[in-house]
């Protein structure tokens, strides 16, 4: 479905008409949406869309300051290719134009690409990624360590090289097959010997070809990254955006067929309204690099962040689940939603006092009397699990360290697992449309709904984000009266009457309703 927004510009016959679009990288992408931003055009102009020659798309008249379209690229063959659009004026003279250049080293569908709902797909098909983080071989059947548990029950994916004596091109071809016997996906390598830690920007780019060259064809590779978390560091420590970029560009040159990640420190997103921190995370979003690169640029092809608001809520004050919520909207904000935005997650306490010399166990204070709280408990992680699909996410990253998961965290990631391999096409799929969806929390708390479309259903996915108890009512317009809404999971239904139906929500709990396919779309 193409949406259109905001109000026409009508007759400006004094100003200069533009044209811009916003767009991610084409490299890896199976299909995207196109931004057109346009300014001062007469009500007869008309806007067109070229892919090597042939129009995708055209309107003409009643253009607003943005139009959006799908460039589908799932038929192209391997060569170069341009994108090309063109605003034109009643007479057929070309008045603005934008296009954009690039070249794929595969035909058809990439192996692991992006569909134009920012999907991650594997030949195609919209995948979830459940990943680890620089899980070594030696626990791959001990998850998570030291509990002998199953490591396949929690994650499909493996992200960041594990521990080698050295790192180089043969530890990670070993780990991509390693991973890749027990049935996962690896995205890496994270740790590559050409990667200067101490000073990053002198990393030997040599080494980065070799090991895409080396390894672009293995059939367990999922993706590309070349370090964790560039944005932090010193003003003369930290990787910049155009190291990064340049990194990516180079990867895209050698394998179109492996998107590359980044993985940023959080933080930086909200961090109190401190301007220093949002300023250096706003150099690597894409509607804020522009005097950076000269032109509005994408870092990578998948964005993740790292943020845990339970482990680090009695550090700073401004900490919380509510602000990790307003990091997530961020992070798709100030990329415009252009490509799929990951998270990294807590799946336990990240601190332990016995590998600083502490006796105590995780989760108590430091010496130094700085409270630390607990990682999350079962509630907890459910919830920050769900809280984050419902804000966008299209991967969970799990930060599976520095104490062993409970077991009743591990039943809760196993759960998760077994349920997004369900709903993967709902969560991934398009957005509800036709339906007018209205909520009221009556006790003053903060419900987040996420709605979606999938074999003609409609989902609301619903979390609380306060650790007190809410009510909700929802309210669907032309929804009929007696209609059984099913929650999913639960083993429970409600009935709709009057056209809603309310709720109980208890501290941080998430609910899952599902539609019948009969439900009555609004009228026009």
């Amino acid at each position: 479905m193409i949406l259109f927004f905001t109000v026409s510009l009508g007759n400006i016959p004094n100003e200069k008409s533009t044209l811009e679009i916003y767009m991610a990288d084409p490299e890896v992408r199976i299909a995207q949406k196109i931004f057109c931003q346009i300014k001062n055009v007469k009500n007869n102009y008309r806007l067109r869309a070229i892919l090597d020659s042939t129009l995708i798309y055209e309107k003409k008249g009643d253009l607003q300051d943005e139009e959006i379209f799908v460039a589908d690229y799932s038929s192209l063959r391997a060569g170069e290719h341009n994108l090309t659009v063109q605003l034109l004026n009643g007479t057929e003279k070309i008045v603005a134009k934008a296009e954009k250049n690039w070249t794929t080293l595969h035909d058809g569908i990439p192996k692991v690409g992006i569909n134009e709902l920012n999907a991650i797909c594997t030949d195609g098909t919209p995948f979830f990624p459940i990943t680890s983080f620089m899980l070594n071989r030696s626990k791959f059947s001990n998850w998570p360590y030291p509990s002998p548990l199953d490591m396949a029950s929690c994650i499909n994916t493996l992200y960041f090289e594990g521990y080698y004596p050295e790192h180089n091109i043969a530890s990670w071809k070993d780990y991509i097959q390693s991973g890749y016997s027990q049935g996962w996906y690896v995205i890496g390598p994270g740790r590559w010997d050409g990667f200067d830690k101490q000073n990053p920007r002198a990393s030997d780019t040599n080494k980065l070809v070799e090991y895409v060259t080396a390894t672009k064809d293995f059939p367990g590779l999922f993706g590309w990254v070349w370090d964790d978390e560039p944005n932090l560091g010193g003003r003369n420590k930290y990787n910049p955006a155009e190291i990064y970029r340049k990194w990516t560009e180079l990867t895209h040159s050698y394998d179109t067929n492996h998107p590359v990640w980044v993985l940023y420190y959080g933080y930086q997103f909200t961090h109190n309204g401190s301007k220093y921190h949002t300023n250096r995370m706003k150099e690597y979003c894409y509607l804020f690099n522009e005097d950076r690169f000269g032109k509005k640029t994408a870092i990578a092809d998948i964005v993740s962040l790292d943020y845990y608001p339970y482990e680090y809520a009695t550090w700073h004050n401004w900490v919380s689940l509510e602000d990790y919520a307003l990091a997530l909207d961020r992070a798709r904000k100030w990329n415009y939603d252009l490509f799929p935005i990951a998270t990294c997650i807590e799946s336990q306490d990240l601190h332990d006092p016995q590998k600083k010399g502490h006796d105590k166990p995780c989760g108590s204070p430091l010496r130094n009397n700085r409270g630390w709280t607990p990682g999350p408990d079962p509630v907890q992680l459910k919830n920050l699990i769900w809280v984050s699909v419902i804000h966008g996410v299209k991967a969970i990253q799990l930060f599976h360290y520095f104490c062993p998961i409970p077991k009743e965290n591990v039943a809760v990631l196993q759960k998760f697992k077994k349920q997004i391999e369900k709903l993967t096409p709902v969560i991934l799929g398009p957005e509800q449309s036709g339906i007018s969806i209205a909520k009221m929390e009556h006790n003053g708390g903060r419900v987040d709904i996420m709605v979606r479309e999938n074999d003609h259903r409609f989902y609301i996915i619903a979390a609380n984000l306060k650790e007190k108890k809410e009510n909700v009512t929802f309210r669907i317009a032309g929804i009929s009266d007696g209609t059984t809404v099913d929650v999913y999971d639960e083993d429970r239904k409600i009935n709709i009457q009057k056209g809603s139906f309310s709720d109980s929500f208890e501290k941080l709990a998430v609910h899952i309703y599902i539609f019948p396919d009969d439900v009555k779309e609004v009228p026009e």
